[in-house]
């Protein structure tokens, strides 16, 4: 049988039914292209983590502005429609840019000094500009800004099994959340005075 079309859109405007695919989506994607590179220099490390953030806050970033077009075309949205479209767009360029750099990094082309540091940087201050909600959210980035910065292979490693786990903590974390059906509303005390 299957569900009915309004069901359907009902089910993607609910935040908790894109964060836990694209964290998913995120993981996979840039395991693959670090097995896929053969090769675990930093520079390709670091592109694999660049991809990781990038393509979880892509597809957050993309679902959050897929949900506002849906509510908005249902007359069911609530608050600033420019304001709500710029929560998207924030979050969606430097994680498009970070996707790309990332992907740079992985097949062996680029340098993971600098521009790692600036495109994550970007990454950190749209989630933190776009609400204190978001601030875990920076923390793959945080870690990239790290890696990309160390220096010594034993720092490198423990900032990379700190990615690691980072990275199966939000998986485990948006698949309750999934579970759950809610939205970032629904969470008891976020919205307290």
């Amino acid at each position: 049988m299957g569900l009915s079309p309004d069901a359907l859109v009902s089910q993607v405007v609910i935040e908790s039914r894109w964060i836990f695919p694209s964290v998913l989506l995120a993981l996979v994607a840039s395991g693959m292209r670090l097995r896929q590179a053969r090769s675990r220099d930093p520079a390709r490390i670091a592109g694999a983590m660049c991809l990781f953030t990038g393509l979880f806050i892509a597809g957050s970033a993309t679902g959050h502005l897929v949900a506002v077009t849906l509510k908005l075309a249902w007359g069911t949205l609530e608050g600033s429609v420019g304001g709500l479209y710029a929560i998207g767009v924030v979050l969606a360029i430097p994680s498009v840019l970070l996707v790309a750099h990332g992907w740079r990094l992985t097949q062996g082309k680029g340098d993971p000094g600098r521009k790692v540091v600036v495109l994550n940087g970007l990454m950190i201050t749209a989630l933190v500009v776009t609400g204190p909600r978001n601030l875990p959210l920076a923390l793959p980035a945080l870690l990239t800004v790290a890696y990309a910065r160390h220096r010594r292979p034993a720092v490198g490693r423990a900032i990379l099994v700190s990615a690691c786990v980072v990275g199966a903590l939000l998986l485990a974390g948006s698949f309750l959340f999934f579970m759950s059906g809610g939205s970032f509303e629904d969470f008891a005390g976020l919205d307290a005075p």
